[in-house]
Protein backbone atom coordinates (compact mmCIF):
# COMPACT_ATOMS: atom_id res chain seq x y z
CA UNK A 1 0.00 0.00 0.00
CA UNK A 2 1.36 3.35 -0.95
CA UNK A 3 2.00 5.64 1.97
CA UNK A 4 -0.43 8.51 2.42
CA UNK A 5 2.09 10.09 4.79
CA UNK A 6 4.46 10.55 1.89
CA UNK A 7 1.71 12.37 -0.01
CA UNK A 8 1.14 14.75 2.86
CA UNK A 9 4.87 15.36 3.29
CA UNK A 10 5.19 16.19 -0.40
CA UNK A 11 2.41 18.75 -0.22
CA UNK A 12 4.04 20.47 2.73
CA UNK A 13 7.47 20.82 1.12
CA UNK A 14 8.36 23.72 -1.11
CA UNK A 15 9.46 23.14 -4.68
CA UNK A 16 12.93 24.38 -3.72
CA UNK A 17 13.23 21.65 -1.11
CA UNK A 18 12.15 19.10 -3.69
CA UNK A 19 14.73 20.30 -6.18
CA UNK A 20 17.62 20.36 -3.68
CA UNK A 21 17.33 17.63 -1.03
CA UNK A 22 19.54 18.13 2.02
CA UNK A 23 22.56 15.94 2.58
CA UNK A 24 21.55 12.79 4.43
CA UNK A 25 17.90 13.29 3.61
CA UNK A 26 16.08 11.06 1.13
CA UNK A 27 15.37 12.49 -2.30
CA UNK A 28 11.72 13.34 -1.73
CA UNK A 29 11.26 14.39 -5.36
CA UNK A 30 12.43 10.99 -6.62
CA UNK A 31 10.22 9.23 -4.07
CA UNK A 32 7.26 11.32 -5.19
CA UNK A 33 7.84 10.42 -8.85
CA UNK A 34 8.21 6.70 -8.04
CA UNK A 35 4.95 6.76 -6.12
CA UNK A 36 2.76 8.81 -8.44
CA UNK A 37 4.23 8.95 -11.96
CA UNK A 38 2.08 6.12 -13.32
CA UNK A 39 3.22 6.46 -16.94
CA UNK A 40 6.89 7.09 -16.06
CA UNK A 41 7.12 10.26 -18.12
CA UNK A 42 8.97 12.21 -15.42
CA UNK A 43 5.89 14.28 -14.49
CA UNK A 44 2.96 13.80 -12.16
CA UNK A 45 -0.36 15.00 -13.48
CA UNK A 46 -3.24 15.96 -11.25
CA UNK A 47 -5.02 12.73 -12.24
CA UNK A 48 -1.96 10.63 -11.39
CA UNK A 49 -1.77 12.31 -7.99
CA UNK A 50 -5.46 12.06 -7.16
CA UNK A 51 -6.21 8.56 -8.47
CA UNK A 52 -4.51 6.64 -5.60
CA UNK A 53 -6.37 8.78 -3.06
CA UNK A 54 -9.68 8.14 -4.77
CA UNK A 55 -9.00 4.41 -4.82
CA UNK A 56 -8.07 4.47 -1.12
CA UNK A 57 -11.25 6.38 -0.29
CA UNK A 58 -13.38 3.88 -2.22
CA UNK A 59 -11.73 1.02 -0.33
CA UNK A 60 -12.32 2.72 3.03
CA UNK A 61 -15.97 3.57 2.22
CA UNK A 62 -17.07 -0.03 2.63
CA UNK A 63 -20.80 0.72 2.55
CA UNK A 64 -20.37 3.01 -0.52
CA UNK A 65 -22.38 5.89 0.90
CA UNK A 66 -19.85 8.52 -0.18
CA UNK A 67 -18.50 9.11 3.32
CA UNK A 68 -16.09 7.38 5.69
CA UNK A 69 -17.53 7.09 9.19
CA UNK A 70 -16.05 6.02 12.52
CA UNK A 71 -16.89 2.33 12.06
CA UNK A 72 -15.18 2.27 8.66
CA UNK A 73 -12.12 3.99 10.15
CA UNK A 74 -12.06 1.41 12.94
CA UNK A 75 -12.20 -1.39 10.37
CA UNK A 76 -9.29 0.23 8.53
CA UNK A 77 -7.31 0.46 11.78
CA UNK A 78 -7.91 -3.23 12.50
CA UNK A 79 -6.89 -4.17 8.95
CA UNK A 80 -3.71 -2.12 9.16
CA UNK A 81 -2.78 -3.62 12.53
CA UNK A 82 -3.30 -7.12 11.13
CA UNK A 83 -1.05 -6.34 8.16
CA UNK A 84 1.65 -4.96 10.46
CA UNK A 85 1.47 -8.08 12.63
CA UNK A 86 1.74 -10.31 9.58
CA UNK A 87 4.78 -8.40 8.33
CA UNK A 88 6.55 -8.57 11.66
CA UNK A 89 5.78 -12.28 12.07
CA UNK A 90 7.34 -13.01 8.65
CA UNK A 91 10.59 -11.21 9.43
Amino acid sequence: MKSRYLSIAILLLSTTALAQPSQGMPDIGAMFLRQFDADNDGKVTRDEFIKPSEAQFERMDSNHDGAVDASELEALKVEMMQRMQQRTSHQ
